[in-house]
């Protein structure tokens, strides 16, 4: 099957497009679909809201190894 393109556009400013691209992004991927996004802002809103993203699930997923007793990795990646 073929994949789909949505785009979502608007000249104006602050009208929201970012954060529903990525609450967009996030439901479809729960959902279990391939998602990408590409982001044509020159602010990179959308990639700073990713690695904000990525850094607090990363924390969520550490915090969670603790409280089961596994042993959080080394900070050189070592176990």
């Amino acid at each position: 099957m073929a994949g789909k393109i949505i785009t979502i556009a608007q000249q104006k400013g602050g009208s929201g497009k970012t954060t529903v691209a990525a609450h967009l992004a996030v439901a479809l991927a729960r959902l279990g679909k391939s998602v990408a996004i590409l982001d044509v802002d020159p602010q990179g809103s959308l990639g700073q809201w990713y690695e904000a993203r990525e850094r607090r699930l990363e924390a969520k997923r550490r915090r969670s190894d603790v409280k089961r007793g596994r042993r959080p990795p080394s900070p050189g990646g070592e176990a």
